[in-house]
């Protein structure tokens, strides 16, 4: 007995090491085999963190577990995560996987976050199964050697969220469990389904249709796999306070679904009706009393897919219907609708909406609605009607709400349409028939965001078919006031066929504070500070829209900033605000802007504008706008006035913030003369050349280009005077506050002596001036500097280069004056040399000629006395 107690228990020991050593045998190969089968199928990134292996799970079969599970996309969704698993476990037939075709007959979801998008472009972030490149045959048992044998599929906290940019819907599913069960491998079988969602939202076009919705369906459904039909058998699914009840069958063969499906709601009231509404499933719906009679019901009947709709029908029908909320004293009643919507074929366009009755009375204040609505898609046929008058103040006494919320006024509408769209898209407006008014009187509203209330004193609205016609409009929102009147034209095709609304509004108000507003609307306050910070959003303008706008307001706060006279035109179309000569004054001077503002981005908003500034004050400036902040500090150390024409383009972040990294702007900015005190870059530069008058500056008149790009502002190179001295100078200022600035400057040489370049530049001039070259002490100096570093801690290099070499060139001058001096003397003593021994010469030759003919002269007498004397003695002789 021991014996066979020491090998049964051997045995056992056996069996269990084997059981815990066995699945590690066929793990890799497990592994192996599916990620090679994973990576053959799909075109994302996926991972998972580890694989677990385990026998006793599932005993006798093994469970292999995908743990971590991440799959991403690739090239257009590859920052964009599709599935994110925790666990996905799959039962595998113990004997399939010791003969290598692996038999799946469970599969487990938990923990899982899918995330399902559609671009605008109607591309899929799921669609990643690779397609078949080559023609192949049928698949055979061989194909893959994973098979479904399925008796089991369970979800566990899956939430999902589907995001359809093509279609403009989106869904979110929090909490999504399922278990479906039965015989998956037969060809026909009972299923049993039960799920559940914890919460669920649905919006399309900005229309919450779903909100926190609780879901949950228990089905018998009898499946033929073969075909793959399902037959509804015994079902319940709730919707909220909904309990619907389906008969008939869902078939997907191929692509598209055929269905031949009803639905009622056997045990509805108008209280399950009210809890499909997202703004009566409120807290406490639950306490809602209510009365009368309900009827809901549809059918679905035809092909669903790609290009086709099934016939359908929805109807409802409430009796003599009220509704009360615990704790408030009034109730809603007289409800009594008869409501169809009937499509009758995949062609929408037959679809008919019939709300034959709508009626309901608050306080003996009743409203009656009737529309009929024939071929919407192709030329929408209306007859409607809505009348009644409403007292807003007696909704805060039958339905819940805010505490905070004041409701005050009356609403009286009366308007009758009926005709073709048609008619009036051809002008004849004779056979479509609008007639009727609204009238707003004493409208006031607040609540704890707009504790000021927004208060519209008297509004009317007349309808024509063509237009409807604002003749007068006086609101009043935190101590603003203004007036409008206008029309706006195309309103039936607007509300119908997605035509545009045109219109023509006129705008007046003495004063309108926007920073007040906006304070109003968004109120934030840190736990540390009094101050309040105020978020703005992008303002989308909307589409289908052809406003012209005429504004005229006297005062305008914004921003802190006071504006003064604001006028002009804005044009609303095609999702921007196109503006045309504003004007308006502000920051001590005037401004006039055209231009636009554009969101069909609204993540990044486009502005273009051409502003002209005239004489706004520097100080000002800084202080409002923090674009000079960031690129142009200086401002701040600023007095005078400037004039500027600027072209300015850029984009703007969803704070309304300017992206300061896409701004392309030129512009010049003229002024007549400004003063500049305590600038950290000048006092850098008086330091440097140790010259403290260069602390406290004044200009004379400059006109400076400048241009915004890449972040920088670059001042190009303009010339005018500082403190009386001429200045040049460029540069530019980063959003990252480093500087970098390049001034020639002339300064007084006497100014800057003090410094080691001006002693030394004092020391070359005495040199030159002891060699005779005789230069002025206090000569101009040319300077260049460098002006680095950061707007807080300026770096300033000086280069003294051109003024040695003016002064050396001032040297050599000296020197060829000199020189020439020197040569002009020489030049002159030679002359007077020369002319001395010319006038020597010319005297000693002037007495030679003299003495010459003196001489000849005497020689003459002589000769003439001996002839005389020898013609007497002739004579004598002849009278002797």
């Amino acid at each position: 007995m021991k014996k066979t107690l020491i090998i049964s228990s051997g045995i056992l020991v056996l069996i269990l090491v084997s059981l815990l050593l066995f699945p590690f045998f066929f793990k890799q190969k497990i592994v192996d085999t599916l990620k090679s089968e994973i990576n053959k199928s799909l075109l994302a990134k996926v991972d998972f963190v580890d694989v677990d292996i385990t026998i006793f799970k599932n005993f006798p079969n093994f469970t292999l577990s995908l743990q971590g599970l991440n799959v991403v996309g690739v090239d257009g969704f590859a920052q964009d995560t599709l599935i994110n698993a925790q666990d996905i476990s799959f039962t595998l037939d113990l004997g399939s996987v010791l003969n290598g075709n692996y038999q799946i007959k469970k599969i487990y979801f938990n923990e899982v976050v899918l995330k399902l998008l559609v671009t605008k472009e109607g591309k899929a972030n799921w669609d990643i199964v690779k397609p078949d490149t080559v023609t192949v045959e049928e698949p055979t048992e061989e194909t893959t050697p994973f098979k479904m044998q399925l008796k089991s599929v369970v979800f566990e906290n899956i939430n999902i969220q589907y995001l359809d940019f093509e279609s403009d819907y989106q869904s979110v599913i929090r909490n999504f469990n399922m278990d479906l069960s039965g015989d998956m491998t037969a060809s026909e079988a009972v299923l049993s389904l039960t799920s559940n969602i914890e919460s669920m939202d649905f919006t399309m076009e900005n229309v919450k249709y779903l909100n926190q919705s609780k879901m949950d369906l228990e089905a018998k459904i009898g499946a033929n796999l073969d075909s793959f039909k399902f037959n509804f058998m015994d079902n319940l699914m709730h919707i909220n306070g909904m309990a619907l009840k389906f008969d008939g069958f869902v078939a997907m063969p191929q692509s598209d679904i055929a269905m031949d499906l009803t639905f009622s709601a056997p045990e509805a009231d108008l209280k399950s009706i009210m809890s499909l509404i997202p703004a009566f499933y409120l807290q406490g719906y639950e306490q809602v009393k209510v009365t009368g009679v309900v009827e809901f019901s549809g059918f679905a009947k035809g092909i669903y897919g790609e290009y086709a709709m099934p016939a359908f029908d929805l109807a409802l029908k409430v009796n003599e219907g009220s509704f009360q909320y615990p704790d408030l004293p009034e109730k809603v009643e007289k409800i009594n609708i008869d409501m169809l919507i009937h499509s009758p074929s995949s062609d929408m366009n037959d679809m008919v909406i019939s709300v034959n009755k709508f009626d309901f009375s608050i306080l003996k204040n009743p409203m009656s609605i009737f529309l009929k609505l024939k071929t919407p898609l192709t030329d929408p046929d209306i007859d409607a009607r809505f009348k009644g008058k409403l007292n807003l103040e007696s909704l805060t006494k039958v339905y819940p709400m805010d505490p905070n919320m004041r409701l005050q006024g009356t609403i009286a509408p009366d308007i009758t349409l009926q005709g073709k769209q048609s008619s009036l898209d051809k002008g004849r407006y004779q056979d479509f028939k609008a007639t009727g008014s609204v009238v707003i009187n004493n409208l006031f509203y607040s609540d704890a965001d707009i504790p000021d209330g927004v208060l519209l004193h008297k509004a009317s609205m007349n309808f024509t078919p063509q237009y409807i016609e604002l003749p007068e409009l006086k609101a009043t929102y935190t101590s603003n006031t203004l007036n409008a009147s206008g029309r706006l034209n195309n309103y039936i095709d607007y509300m119908f066929s997605d035509g545009i609304l045109s219109g023509d509004l006129k705008i007046n108000a003495d004063m309108i504070d926007l920073d007040k507003m906006m304070a109003s609307e968004q109120p934030a306050t840190t736990a540390t500070t009094d101050t309040t910070v105020t978020t703005m959003t992008v303002f989308e303008v909307p589409k289908n829209i052809d406003f012209n706008l005429q504004c005229s307001v006297g005062r305008l706060i914004y921003d802190k900033m006071e504006i003064k006279a604001f006028s002009g035109k804005i044009h609303i179309v095609n999702q921007q605000l196109i503006l045309d000569k504003m004007r308006m004054e502000l920051l001590g001077g005037e401004m006039t802007m055209g231009g636009y503002y554009n969101t069909e981005n609204p993540k990044q908003p486009k502005t273009h504008f051409l502003l002209s500034l005239n004489n706004f004050d520097f100080a000002q400036t800084y202080l409002a706008v923090d674009m000079v902040k960031q690129l142009a500090p200086i401002m701040k150390n600023v007095t005078g006035n400037f004039s500027c024409i600027l072209s300015y383009e850029g984009l703007l972040d969803e704070q309304m913030n300017p992206d300061l990294k896409s701004i392309a702007s030129k512009g010049l900015l003229s002024t007549s003369g400004v003063g500049i005190t305590n600038s950290t870059s000048l006092n850098a530069l008086a330091t440097a050349l140790k010259y403290e008058d260069l602390k406290n500056i004044s200009t004379a008149a400059a006109s400076i280009p400048f241009e915004i790009k890449e972040g920088k502002l670059i001042v190009k190179p303009f010339t005018t005077k500082i403190n009386g001295m001429p200045l040049t100078t460029d540069g530019e200022t980063g959003l990252d506050q480093n500087i970098k600035y390049n001034l020639n400057l002339t300064v007084p040489r006497e100014k800057v002596q003090q410094g080691s370049a001006g002693k030394a530049l004092t020391g070359l001039i005495q040199q030159a001036n002891a060699h005779g070259a005789g230069i002025s002490e206090t000569s101009d100096l040319n300077i260049k500097a460098i002006v680095g570093g950061t707007v807080t801690k300026p770096t300033v290099k000086l280069d003294y280069s051109q003024a040695k070499a003016n002064v050396e060139q001032v040297v050599q001058e000296q020197i060829q004056i000199k020189t020439d001096e020197l040569k002009q003397k020489a030049q002159e003593e030679a002359d007077r040399i020369r002319k001395e021994m010319e006038e020597k010469a010319k005297a000693e030759l002037q007495k030679q000629k003299e003495e010459a003919e003196k001489k000849a002269k005497e020689a003459e007498e002589r000769l003439k006395k001996k002839a005389a004397d020898e013609l007497k003695k002739a004579a004598g002789n002849l009278f002797k």
